[in-house]
């Protein structure tokens, strides 16, 4: 019953249904989950949400089918977020004279979350959805295939969990779209069967797709000889910040030589060359493109102590 209840909810393709959510502040004095959530999740080409509803439930119970011998694959979280990753956001098929032609055609039907406000995710494509679990679990870090899963439950760097998950894939002229759908963003407390407790931690998670194949025009190169090539290292130069962050972070200068030592920018642990670390800079708040400035120091016991930890926030 508690995995029912966590589950998508689901409205009409022809978007004739109720939209966001109540807020949970109204019973349970809880001012982080506010009425703004967007709902529904994904849409079902049925008539009325009482008939979309069994379907998207439907759906369900294939999908926990699906999980046999895989342990993560049943969690609500994972079967969630293949129902959205894997809906249509473009429908061919007129079922009942109702499609999806027009998502997110509008600014006033735009999501803060990418999701359209009428659609969620899109309509129910319980084809694409099976192939993400069936795929089985795939961990960041490493290249991952075109289908798949992955189920983290400490996450959100909070007690020394993890904030950043990378995941690499390749794309081909053949295929122009990605889908990604990433939860759960708030744990509730729960408490006990006979008294609940509304209590929520919001995770704040943002989903970010970096293009790397346009900087790492050869694949086969390793900045740092740390035996994995730059296309798969989430830190290419051993600089102690993530590429992404790192390329985010210089913009249009990501390619430029600050020290003139031949290696551009992205590729070049201490690109001031003031024996700083460019990922050690940029979290003490210094400027890797300047020699003469330093990363503060800390002082502990009366002694100077450079950190050198890089904390770089999901979100």
């Amino acid at each position: 019953m508690d995995r029912m209840r966590r589950l998508p909810s689901v409205g009409c393709t022809d978007g004739n249904h109720s939209r966001t959510s109540v807020s949970l502040s109204d019973s349970y004095v809880d001012t982080v989950y506010e009425p703004v959530r967007i709902k529904p999740d994904v849409v079902a080409p049925m008539g009325t949400t009482s008939v979309a509803t069994p379907a998207g439930a439907s759906a369900v119970a294939l999908l926990m089918d699906a999980e046999e011998g895989m342990p993560n694959a049943g969690k609500a979280e994972v079967i969630r977020a293949a129902l959205m990753a894997g809906a249509d956001r473009i429908t061919d098929c007129q079922c009942d004279g109702d499609y999806i032609g027009d998502y997110r055609a509008e600014e006033a039907d735009y999501a803060d979350n990418g999701l359209d406000k009428r659609f969620g995710a899109g309509q129910i494509n319980i084809h694409t959805a099976y192939h993400i679990i069936a795929a089985g679990e795939q961990d960041s870090g490493s290249t991952i295939a075109a289908y798949g899963f992955d189920y983290n439950p400490a996450f959100g760097g909070l007690e020394g969990s993890s904030d950043t998950a990378l995941y690499y894939f390749s794309g081909d002229a053949e295929h122009s779209r990605v889908s990604v759908a990433l939860v759960w963003h708030v744990a509730i407390d729960g408490g006990r069967p006979e008294l609940f407790n509304g209590d929520a931690v919001y995770y704040d998670m943002d989903l970010v797709l970096y293009e790397e194949f346009s900087i790492w025009l050869n694949s086969c190169e390793d900045s740092d000889e740390d035996g994995l090539p730059n296309l798969v290292d989430p830190d290419a130069d051993n600089d102690l910040i993530n590429d992404g962050p790192e390329y985010e972070y210089w913009g249009e200068e990501w390619d430029g030589d600050v020290d003139e030592d031949g290696l551009y920018n992205l590729v070049d642990p201490d690109s001031d060359d003031d024996g700083y670390s460019d990922g050690t800079e940029i979290a003490r708040g210094s400027d890797p493109s300047d020699p003469t400035s330093h990363p503060m120091l800390l002082r502990r016991w009366g002694l100077p102590v450079l950190s050198r930890s890089c904390y770089w926030p999901s979100g």
